[in-house]
């Protein structure tokens, strides 16, 4: 077995945790008046686009087996989980009283929870898919292919950025022009090489791994502070009504910040790495869980008047309710994920991979 790098397990970790931060925003309330919700969501928002970069970070490798055998390994890895946790779920569902026993009962609320909470999946798998005969493309190309292909990105990006801040001002200002200029201009000069979704930034997990060769430590420093500003910048935009688009242009410079910063990182300590590993190997349980521990735990707190999404307590005191909630709403997922890896998903998955190998 390969060793786990403990800087891009705790890249997983903190991400899977933004995602708990994401899906719980609605509880702080608004401070002072304004609503804190879009700040929060937008900040922890990044969780998307990392995942998608890690999963590509990860995918584009040679292939080691045939296709054939690489496709049912992705069956066993992506969608075994999803079948074994839909069903655990679906069983603690009926068991409170939150849906009815019954196969199409079960179907309905399966299909709902897979396009709806756990999208990522199903927008994932055509990506792994395509990726030994991308990373086969990918490969092919100098780096001086490599370098224009990243610029001309990199552009669409810039300028799509450009469109959504200008919109942005437009419904700041009322000065509709604003508004219509770069919509009318983005007919001729697209704002996405690829439109809609996250195609590219699993593709960027491949190019990431190039960077460090193509250009030098100055510029990619300053593409990481370019990126984190973005970033912050959405965020803190996002209270005075910036609308991004879905993905955000603003996340691509951030992603690779992100990534060139957690690529500096070295963890040493034997316990910090083992602990670091185990939620990372867990961090796609406790994604299908998180939903569920968070409705537990808030639906605890409600039930005492406390974080109920209103300000009827003092914004200070709020704060360090919501993360203990937030940390009671992962740890929970983590402990439930450790206890069905453990005793049910990895023995069926240890089986199938068995019976791959033959």
């Amino acid at each position: 077995m390969a060793k786990r790098l403990a800087n891009w397990d705790l890249l997983r970790t903190l991400a899977m945790l933004f995602v708990v931060i994401v899906h719980s925003s609605q509880y702080f309330g608004p401070v002072y008046g304004v609503e804190t919700k879009p700040f929060i969501s937008e900040f922890a928002l990044i969780c998307d686009p990392i995942f998608f970069v890690l999963s590509g970070y990860f995918a584009f490798r040679p292939l080691k087996t045939t296709y054939a055998k690489y496709l049912l390994n992705k069956v066993v890895t992506i969608i075994l989980p999803l079948l074994v946790y839909s069903v655990v779920l679906y069983a603690y569902g009926c068991v409170v009283g939150t849906v009815t026993l019954g196969f199409p009962q079960y179907f309905n609320w399966f299909y709902s929870i897979l396009f709806g909470g756990w999208w990522f999946v199903p927008a994932l798998i055509p990506f792994l898919v395509l990726a030994p005969f991308l990373f086969t493309m990918f490969e092919a190309l100098s780096d001086f292919q490599c370098k224009l292909l990243m610029k001309v990105v990199a552009l669409f990006t810039l300028w799509g950025a450009l469109c959504t801040v200008l919109q942005w001002i437009s419904t700041l200002t009322g000065i509709g022009s604003l508004n219509t200029l770069p919509g009318l201009l983005s007919g001729f000069v697209p704002t996405n090489p690829i439109p809609g979704g996250y195609f590219m930034y699993f593709c960027l997990g491949y190019f990431i791994r190039r960077m460090p060769s193509l250009y030098s430590v100055e510029f990619l420093k300053r593409i990481a502070m370019l990126g984190i500003v973005g970033w912050l910048f959405g965020a803190v935009a996002a209270l005075a009504g910036y609308v991004r688009s879905d993905p955000s242009y603003l996340w691509l410079f951030a992603s690779i910040g992100i990534f060139l910063v957690f690529d500096k990182i070295q963890i040493t300590g034997e316990c910090a790495s083992k602990i670091i590993n185990w939620t990372a190997k867990r961090s796609y349980s406790i994604y299908l869980l998180q939903y569920t521990t968070i409705a537990i735990v808030y639906g605890i707190f409600n039930q005492f008047g406390i974080l109920d999404g209103t300000a009827n307590m003092a914004f200070w005191i709020r704060v360090p309710l919501q993360a203990i909630a937030v940390s009671l709403s992962w740890l929970f997922a983590l402990g439930g994920a450790s206890i069905v890896d453990s005793f049910i998903l990895e023995p069926i998955q240890n089986f199938c991979k068995m019976k791959l190998k033959r």
